[in-house]
């Protein structure tokens, strides 16, 4: 009966008594040009626990070809056996390497020749390469998420990143939303550890993201199974049902009949609108949503009405009453200099823009800017991060500026007659594949994003 050990040794016809040892490597660090010393590390430790880390530091030279017996020349059975054992492991060593690096050592004969090899290219890492990952630090901010994968990259290279320079690199790349944080740490009799730091940080975008995210539009056909009683309506608009917010102009009460008007101040209105989030206007006064849906008509304003007229009965309408499909279609577009899109529902953070700048088209005119934010792109295996997105409502389609994008994700773009691929800028593999549809280079779709219903319901009363 074989036993899992007896599956490593292979029999060996020069030499019976010296089996040769078959290497089996799984889930081990594949070889990139920038983290040599962990690979290092890894593979010295399963060399010694095979005992054959002798072949390649050099301590076990391959012995004479041949040998001479009573004159007689024939071939040597050590020679051969350490030539076998040699060759097992220089295919150990070709299976974890990046397939990029193959190449270098296809012209070794010995497993110490490729050994050597690779120490020479990566062990003693070019000034040029350790000034690149330093300067590539000082431009880092909030949203590319690559300050740790750089200072894991210098310290790879044998240049570790000092922990106060790191965190110090963190903070200078936030923005004022995480003030109290920076502060906090800044005020700190000890140096805080990166893992805190970063817990801190996860914990804080969690609470801006439950805090900015936008409500979705409430639906009001609710109001069609209530059971309906006679009103009394002061001289103001009614606010939207299903509304947390405060009302526009006034407030509906139901009450008896032979009830009188009871007149108020009209106060201003504080309330944000369930859309673009405005301070000031509900959703029906909202412009932006009139850009976007001009075919929703809100609510008219009921009338003053000075003589008393019988009850009329009351009437619901919803002006729409389906669901909205969202734009989740992205084109890549080498022209543009920001990210556009035209749903607001597509930032996962954002807040109104205040200022007075517009989104320039082809044909010269201008589209208004109501928000700025950042989202990200998902894929199973990648997360891409767009920052410094423009939601312009009156815009077609949601664009991705090549030039920010790599930027953000330090990638590159390589596009093909009818397909384009993105890959990292370091090693050059791929991370997503995607296709041209319709002539124009079209993300890939992960996921199908689903608007709440929007509804509006105006209600017909009159006075007791």
């Amino acid at each position: 009966m074989a036993t899992e050990n007896s599956q490593l040794i292979i029999p060996n016809a020069q030499e019976p008594t010296k089996p040769l040892t078959m290497i089996t490597i799984h889930n081990s660090i594949k070889l990139t040009p920038t983290n040599y010393l962990s690979w290092k590390t890894q593979m010295e430790a399963i060399l010694i626990g095979y005992d054959l880390q002798k072949f390649i530091d050099g301590s076990h030279p391959a012995p004479p070809t041949t040998i001479t017996t009573n004159n007689v020349v024939s071939t040597n059975p050590a020679y051969q056996t350490w030539l076998h054992q040699d060759n097992i492991l220089f295919g150990a060593l070709i299976g974890t390497l990046s397939s990029t690096l193959v190449p270098l050592i296809t012209q070794s004969k010995t497993s110490y020749e490729a050994w050597q090899i690779l120490a020479n290219t990566y062990a003693r890492p070019s000034r040029g390469h350790i000034k690149q990952l330093k300067d590539h630090l000082k431009n880092i901010t909030k949203g590319s998420q690559s300050i740790k994968t750089r200072a894991d990259e210098l310290a790879a290279l044998g240049k570790p990143l000092d922990q106060e320079d790191l965190i110090e690199k963190v903070l200078e790349g936030l923005d004022e939303n995480y003030q109290s944080i920076i502060d906090a740490v800044n005020g700190r009799d000890s140096t805080i550890s990166f893992d805190e730091l970063h817990e801190k940080l996860i914990n804080k975008e969690l609470s801006l993201r439950n805090k900015i995210s936008p409500s979705p539009l409430p639906a009001s056909a609710h109001a069609t199974n209530v059971r309906f009683t006679p009103w009394s309506v002061t001289n103001r608009t009614p606010r939207l049902p299903g509304s947390t917010s405060a009302p526009t102009q006034g407030i509906i009460r139901n009450s008896p009949t032979n009830t009188r008007d009871n007149r108020s101040p009209a106060r201003p209105f504080l309330g944000r609108c369930q859309w673009c989030s405005t301070q000031g206007h509900v959703v029906s006064r909202c412009p932006f949503f009139r850009q976007q849906f001009p075919q929703v008509q809100p609510p008219s304003r009921p009338g003053n009405s000075s003589q008393s007229r019988p009850p009329a009965p009351w009437q619901a309408q919803a002006n729409v009453t389906t669901t909205i499909p969202p734009n989740t279609t992205w084109l890549l577009d080498s022209g543009a200099s920001h990210h556009v899109t035209t749903d607001l529902h597509n930032l996962t953070l954002h807040s109104p823009f205040d200022g007075t700048n517009e989104i320039m088209i082809g044909d010269g005119s201008g589209l208004p800017i109501s928000h700025t934010g950042s989202t990200s792109l998902t894929t199973p295996s990648h997360s891409f991060t767009l920052s410094n997105v423009l939601c312009v409502p009156t815009m077609k389609r949601n664009l991705i500026s090549i030039s920010q994008f790599c930027k953000s994700n330090n990638t590159s773009i390589e596009f093909l007659p009818s397909s384009f691929h993105v890959k990292d800028l370091h090693t050059g593999a791929i991370l997503l594949q995607g296709r041209t549809k319709d002539g124009v280079y079209e993300w890939p779709l992960s996921t199908t994003q689903s608007r709440p219903l929007i509804a509006f319901s105006s209600v017909k009363t009159t006075l007791s």
